[in-house]
């Protein structure tokens, strides 16, 4: 009887062993969070991908640190071609099943925003071109814009000057700013006199510069991506061009200031509302130190792409679902976030605005200016 017992005993024992095992087996999976992230990491614009690729990466390690949900990133190398975005951007959809897509540049968000509507997938747009929020109400936008900066430098250049000339590539965010800036500036009585435009090839710009030189100009404006800045001022200083400049946020790019502020003494631009070395960034620049093993890019808009990928985690946390449309409407209810980058406050449309200021390189600094 006794054996019986025990025998019986050991059997149950065995059997609510087993048991758990089987229940812990049978544990649901935490679910990953998959965020593509089309930038440009070779190209021309590679200093513009690179820093927001690590600022993509710090927020993800954040994220699952805090561990309410996983976040695995997908990147994808645009090298600024919407053709290659596309082809990108089907990849993350249909293979890899991305729950949210991050673009950087204008035309590459422009490419991939009608398949992200399309697919119902949120997509946030690190670019300078509003009008990519229009493709489909799960699209947001998260930069600052066209519109902002050239009415800064057009209204800027009202105050002081009655003529100006333009120096812009032949791209679709600097052409667009120049656009703005000569319609606002001659509807406030002002004159463009002349406008030249380069290639991402240009390596001579002397004979546009003598052209600008010699023509009745007060001021020459700047629209560019930097990279082209250090050779267009060397060759100014041989040329003897003397006249004031005036230029987009470009000239905060690490490749605009590979030998420092002192090339662009007394240039006025338009600049983001903070700059790297803000006291707000300091722990966000150690990581980035970490995992760059180099300093965060002048061009601190890395920060809105670490902020991306923060509200994107939000709102997947909250609504306890990856459906762009349920995500879409949560952003636009909520509609302001705390960011890294400062208070983000989001229209009905999808659409952000960032606040620019004007500053000046003097003295070997950058100095904002107060009218």
């Amino acid at each position: 009887m006794l054996n019986m017992k025990k025998w019986l005993s050991i059997t149950m024992l065995g059997i609510l062993v087993v048991g758990s095992f089987n229940f812990a087996g049978c544990k649901k999976e935490e679910k990953v969070i998959k965020i593509g992230a089309i930038l440009p990491l070779t190209g021309n614009l590679a200093f513009l991908g690179k820093p927001e690729q690590v600022a993509i990466q710090i927020a993800q390690n954040e994220i699952n640190k805090e561990g309410k949900i996983k976040v695995e990133i997908i990147f994808g190398d645009s090298k600024a071609d919407p053709k290659t975005a596309v082809s990108i951007a089907h990849k993350m959809i249909n293979i890899d099943k991305v729950d949210a897509i991050i673009t950087s540049t204008s035309g590459v968000a422009m490419a991939v925003a009608p398949i992200a509507a399309k697919n119902n997938i949120l997509n946030f747009a690190g670019c300078m071109a509003p009008e990519v929020v229009h493709q489909g109400k799960n699209i947001f936008r998260l930069f600052i814009n066209n519109n902002e900066e050239g009415s800064l430098l057009a209204n800027y250049l009202a105050k002081h000057y009655h003529k100006i000339g333009i120096l812009v590539i032949n791209s679709r965010s600097p052409l667009a700013e120049a656009k703005i800036i000569r319609k606002i500036f001659e509807k406030r009585g002002g004159k463009v006199i002349l406008q030249e435009t380069y290639e991402f090839t240009t390596k001579d710009f002397t004979p546009m510069l003598i052209k600008l030189k010699n023509s009745p100009i007060e001021a020459l404006v700047l629209c560019g991506y930097g990279f082209k800045y250090p050779t267009i001022f060397k060759t100014m200083r041989e040329l003897q061009f003397n006249k004031p400049v005036v230029g987009n946020v470009s000239f905060l790019m690490p490749v605009a200031l590979e030998e420092g502020y002192s090339l662009y003494e007394g240039v006025k631009f338009a600049s983001l509302p903070f700059t790297r070395d803000d006291p707000r960034f300091a722990e966000f620049n150690k990581k980035y130190m970490e995992i760059a093993k180099t300093e965060p890019s002048t061009f601190a808009d890395h920060v809105f792409f670490y902020d991306m990928v923060k509200i994107i985690a939000q709102a997947i946390e909250a609504t306890g679902s990856t459906d762009g449309n349920k995500l879409a409407e949560y952003i636009i209810k909520k509609r302001e976030f705390e960011g890294l980058s400062g208070k983000i406050i989001f229209d009905e449309n999808g659409e952000s605005l960032i606040p620019m200021k004007m500053a000046e390189f003097k003295g070997g600094k950058i100095v904002w200016i107060e009218e």
